[in-house]
């Protein structure tokens, strides 16, 4: 079976081991690799006859679409952040029912055509491995996976074993199921011998994208970053973010990850408004908590509230007229009459307070 690193290999008019081709062999893989190059740079010449349909995203988080067919979508963590449990839910939004509102960390994707899905796992236990498949099973709220998701653990495989059984998987996947619908690779450090080599990393990441391209769908790439640090690793996590429509980021807020981007090509998703996960031992895996700006505004929520409960408790009444409350509100705080107002508005829009069919203002239910 070919690995993916051979048609560069060839290309650079070396074997498999490094070594110069012969002469006549380098001759004839230059005239080739020429004519190839010729007809491949002449199909992606511009003609504004050419129509090309608009790839529809594959994935979304919290409504925001980060992957689409042909491109490289870019996950990076620190170590024991739960990247693999955001990949499993991700895995999951492909099989789960979307009228069954499961708890899928802020994910959403659909397969209405059954087309592979490919997850590799270089970095886990044989174990862990399982465990993780099984948890994406059950976040989908399934018994048994579709015959369509593909999940392989090659921890401890060489890395030409690694280059070689991914284009071998796809092949398979393919034929099986007519079509790829995304790949997922926990564990991408592990494809490559150096990590801070420019050209091999380059070079890697050039046929990560080609194979997007090839197979017309996104290739999801797990990476982490340096200890004590927000980079990734090497050159290639430098390369992998570059080259990545999107670039995920999962930290750790206390017990909490929080999922967020700013390096896409469509729209951000801000720190404070990105899904938030952790641990819960009642459900055996990581749930969904609430965003830092849904916290924020429900600790707001609250204290205007508790305001708002002690006018009308000292005013003995259940609703009050808007000029009352404000003169209360303003004795109360000890603000101006401008502060007052303002803080009335903030506690109407909070839904804190509403006007009664008087037209006096009372606490909401």
């Amino acid at each position: 079976m070919t690995s993916m690193l051979t048609v560069l290999e060839n290309a650079a008019g070396v074997d498999a081991n490094g070594y110069p081709l012969s002469a006549a062999a380098d001759a004839k893989v230059t005239e080739a690799r020429a004519d190839a190059l010729e007809a491949r740079v002449k199909a992606r010449l511009f003609s504004p006859l050419a129509k090309f349909a608009k790839p529809e995203p594959v994935f979304h988080v919290n409504g925001i679409a980060i992957s689409t067919a042909g491109n490289l979508t870019a996950i990076s963590a620190a170590v024991k952040t739960g990247k693999s449990a955001f990949v499993s839910a991700m895995i999951a939004s492909t099989m789960a029912d979307p009228e069954a509102r499961r708890d899928l960390l802020g994910v959403t994707s659909s397969n209405p055509n059954g087309y592979a899905v490919l997850h590799i796992d270089t970095e886990q236990s044989l174990y862990d491995h399982h465990e993780l498949c099984m948890r994406t099973i059950a976040r989908a709220g399934l018994t048994e996976p579709p015959a369509w998701f593909r999940s392989c653990c090659l921890t401890g495989f060489h890395i030409a074993e690694l280059g070689s059984a991914l284009p071998m998987l796809l092949e398979s996947a393919k034929a099986d199921f007519g079509a790829i619908h995304s790949v997922f690779i926990d564990g991408v450090g592990d494809l490559v011998q150096d990590v801070n080599d420019a050209a091999e990393s380059n070079a890697f990441i050039a046929e990560l994208h080609s194979l997007a391209i090839q197979q017309a769908c996104p290739v999801l790439a797990i990476i982490h970053v340096n200890p004590n640090g927000e980079k990734t690793r090497g050159h290639l996590g430098s390369q992998l973010e570059r080259k990545a429509e999107t670039n995920l980021r999962l930290e750790k807020d206390g017990d909490i990850t929080v999922v967020w981007s700013d390096k896409n090509r469509r729209a951000p998703i801000p720190k404070n408004k990105g899904p938030r996960f952790e641990w819960s031992d009642k459900h055996g895996m990581h749930v969904s908590t609430e965003s830092g700006g849904s916290a924020r505004a429900a600790a707001k929520k609250a204290k205007h509230r508790s305001v708002a409960e002690s006018i009308f408790l000292k005013a003995g009444r259940e609703s009050l007229p808007w000029g009352e409350f404000l003169d209360r509100l303003k004795d109360l705080l000890r603000i101006s009459s401008s502060g007052a107002r303002k803080r009335q508005e903030a506690m109407s829009d909070a839904g804190v307070i509403e006007k009664d069919v008087t037209g006096e203002w009372r606490l909401t239910k």
